[in-house]
């Protein structure tokens, strides 16, 4: 059974960014990373696109935070952080090409932590 979420995110260099986790069995998932260039129209240009296929899922009873294995056996972790003060929600994707932030609405972020939640992946 595959599930899936998709948010998006507007990043202070002017790229809009859409992350897709996709449940594809019991501790395994997609993640997919997508990013536009000031100037691109998510709706017409392609973007750029990298692909984490991650299995061994953990993931926290409140659904804030997924840690798994990626390609080569490295660990890919998505934190969903509550906004501090001003700021909005982020979701922090750690990979193996690094660390990124993407500001998300307050409705993605309750929205990502039920999906996660709904998917049973196994306790962190």
């Amino acid at each position: 059974m595959e599930k899936e979420k998709t948010v998006s995110s507007d990043t202070a260099d002017g790229k809009h960014h859409e992350i897709k986790l996709k449940k594809t069995g019991a501790a395994t998932a997609t993640v997919e990373l997508t990013t536009w260039q000031p100037g691109q129209n998510p709706e017409k240009d392609k973007g750029s696109k990298q692909t984490f296929n991650v299995r061994d899922i953990k993931a926290a009873d409140d659904g804030s935070s997924l840690v798994c294995k990626g390609p080569l056996r490295v660990t890919v972790t998505v934190t969903i952080q509550q906004p501090e003060q001003d700021q909005m929600p982020v979701v922090k994707v750690k990979h193996p090409l690094g660390t990124n932030e993407y500001p998300v609405t307050e409705t993605d972020e309750t929205e990502l932590k039920a999906f996660i939640k709904s998917c049973g992946f196994p306790k962190a």
